[in-house]
C-alpha cells in the first residue's frame, strides 16, 4: 500500500498523490539533478545514480 499526500502544482492546485521511489540516473546534473529536485520536493522517496555525487546533489535530501 502506498503512502498518500497532498501535492500543491505550480499553480496553486491542491491534489492528493500517491508517494512512491524513484530512481534517477544520471541525477548529479542537468535533467537528472533537476528531476531528483523536483520528486524531492512531492514527497517522492528518490535513489539517486550518478558516477560521482556533489554539493548540489547532497542538498536534495535524496539517497546517494
Amino acid at each position: 500500500m502506498a503512502a498518500r499526500a497532498v501535492v500543491t502544482d505550480n499553480t496553486g492546485n491542491k491534489q492528493e498523490s500517491e508517494l512512491s521511489t524513484v530512481l534517477v540516473t544520471g541525477s548529479s546534473r542537468g535533467i537528472g539533478l533537476e528531476l531528483v529536485r523536483q520528486y524531492c520536493a512531492r514527497g517522492d522517496e528518490v535513489l539517486a545514480v550518478c558516477r560521482s555525487a556533489n554539493s548540489e546533489l547532497d542538498a536534495t535530501g535524496a539517497t546517494v
